[in-house]
């Protein structure tokens, strides 16, 4: 009988593009399941880095909703991962041959792996590949298996291969786009795999691969056969947008609700608003996990990170608080949660904080200086709409191949294009805004206002219908991922809200001392509007 690591492989019992898993018995006669790797996964001593780096984090997981990494050789002459053998069929193959699971059922495969998502995260990897046959029914208990496509999430160099990595049909958009996984990433596979569990099918349908992808592009999802209740927290999770979609710790408060009835507060089918991630640490396993391995393995020569020898019985208790994720004598017991993908409450107060500041500086140029105002704020509409449409250029290119290198200079190149042409919604947009301004600065005039008050009223206006005229969601767009990523970050944000009080109070300083810059024109449309205001018999204001 083979072995592989002084595991007797007794039989072949799955297999897939990372390799091939065995039912093996370990040298203490328990049985586990043994994945031995392609070459082509680990062929070089970076990939074998990496996967060390990976295991040694997986082995820190604690969940009874995950098949623990027991044991692994990632330096070895056949490499393999050991994991614990579970028993039982695949989601897939139990919906596949027993029909869906019944609503009741269903919630608790939900919470189950939404509990292994949650552990997984605790220990900052991400599955990346959750699925239904990535999923094991251990009774009526789901339980997680095969992180062959699990990644560290701080690991940069892993963001740039533009290799397409997933499943079809429970594959995340952000994913398909070329943007790089987070934790909204599996809870988008969790959905997905959810819906196949409630209906047999997944959100995105089935037909040919590419009519599936096309679906998942446009966010097209069919929830038809989804009970009532979990169908507004479903779709929520399913949003093309990672930062619209329930956290982790949201969703299990939603599930836990259900055991009441209804959640109090239902998901939109795509909320506006952000959430914070919270990541409770792993709940304590309810025995103690030991790896053993009975040979002894270093990395090769010149390995800047070599693998643990595995020759000795290495235990790995559970926390017994949860100060276990501090550190303790100059070393931490487990790594950090992984960043929040959504905003907090304080980032999303900042975000409109900043907003409301772009708006003062307009209304502020535009009181000490109106028809220059106009050209610029033309200008800064023609650039973010240019930007705008380049944006998704880059997305439609990702999305039929990858990223690759030249993504940067192509769209470098290409801009001009976008800005001219984005340059006739542009024209619409700011004569919409200007007329709309200039009608109210005239009725302030001919009721008897002060110019710079008039103008202060006027610059609202063209503010307002700036940001929601006709042409303005091209607008709207990167203004605002720009506002949210400065949000994101407190020091940048203080910094540029700083840069915004300083603009909007020098301009106020500049009209009120040295009055309205008429620029390039030679003074105030005034004189015209006296003479319709004696048509009108009205009194314009000479003040």
């Amino acid at each position: 009988m083979p072995t592989v690591g002084g595991y007797r492989l007794l039989t072949r019992i799955g297999e897939g593009g990372m390799g091939v898993v065995h039912l093996a018995q370990g040298p203490d006669g328990r049985r586990s399941a043994l994945k031995v790797l392609r070459p082509n996964v680990v062929g070089d001593d970076e990939s074998r880095r990496r996967l060390a780096q990976e295991v040694e984090s997986l082995q820190h997981v604690r969940s009874s909703n995950v098949a623990e990494i027991l044991d692994a050789d990632p330096w070895g002459d056949v490499p393999y991962v050991v994991t614990r053998f579970v028993p039982g069929h695949s989601l897939h193959a139990a919906v596949e041959h027993e029909g869906p699971l019944s609503p009741d059922d269903l919630v608790h495969a939900a919470r189950g792996l939404l509990r292994a998502v949650r552990d997984v995260h605790a220990v900052n990897v991400l599955h990346r590949d959750i699925k239904p046959t990535n999923v094991v029914m251990e009774g009526r208990s789901p339980i997680l298996i095969d992180f062959g496509l699990a990644r560290l999430a701080e690991d940069p160099r892993l963001t740039a291969t533009g290799w397409l990595m997933g499943t079809p049909g429970y594959l995340a958009p952000e994913v398909l786009f070329g943007n790089a996984a987070s934790t909204a990433t599996d809870v988008h596979g969790w959905a997905a795999t959810l819906v196949y569990a409630a209906t047999g099918h997944s959100p995105y349908g089935g037909g040919h691969v590419m009519t599936v992808l096309d679906r998942t592009r446009r966010g097209q999802i069919d929830l038809n056969g989804v009970p009532d209740r979990l169908r507004p927290l479903l779709a929520a999770a399913l949003a093309s947008h990672p930062h619209e979609r329930p956290t982790v710790a949201e969703a299990m408060k939603d599930l836990d609700s259900l055991a009441a009835g209804p959640p109090t507060v239902p998901w939109p089918a795509a909320p506006s608003t952000a959430r914070t991630q919270v990541v409770p640490p792993p709940s304590p396993p309810t025995r103690p996990y030991t790896v053993v391995a009975p040979v002894q393995r270093q990395a090769p020569a010149g390995a800047t990170t070599p693998y643990p020898p595995q020759g000795v019985t290495k235990a790995y208790p559970p926390p017994s608080n949860p100060t276990a994720y501090r550190p303790q004598g100059g070393a931490t017991a487990y790594p950090p949660p992984l960043q929040p993908d959504r905003l907090s409450g304080w980032a999303r107060f900042r975000r409109t904080l900043s907003l409301l500041g772009l708006t003062a500086v307009v209304v502020a140029c535009f009181s000490a200086a109106p028809y220059i105002t106009g050209g610029l704020l033309f200008v800064a509409v023609l650039l973010a709409r240019g930007t705008s449409h380049s944006s998704q250029a880059t997305w439609r290119r990702r999305s039929m191949r990858g990223r690759k290198w030249f993504d940067g200079p192509v769209a470098l190149v290409a801009y001009p294009w976008h800005v001219l042409r984005g340059s006739l919604g542009t024209l619409l947009l700011v004569t919409v805004a200007v007329g709309l301004s200039a009608g109210v600065v005239s009725l302030m005039l001919l009721a008897g206002s002060r110019p710079p008050e008039a103008l202060a009223a006027g610059g609202v206006v063209l503010a307002l219908a700036t940001w929601w005229g006709p042409a303005s969601a091209r607008l709207r767009e990167p203004v605002g991922r720009l506002a949210t990523g400065v949000a994101r970050h407190p020091a940048v944000w203080w910094l540029t809200f700083a840069a915004l009080v300083v603009l909007t109070t020098a301009w106020w300083w500049t009209g009120d001392q040295g009055g309205v810059t008429w620029d390039p024109a030679s003074g105030p449309p005034t004189s015209s509007l006296r003479e319709l205001a004696e048509l009108v018999g009205v009194r314009a204001s000479s003040r």
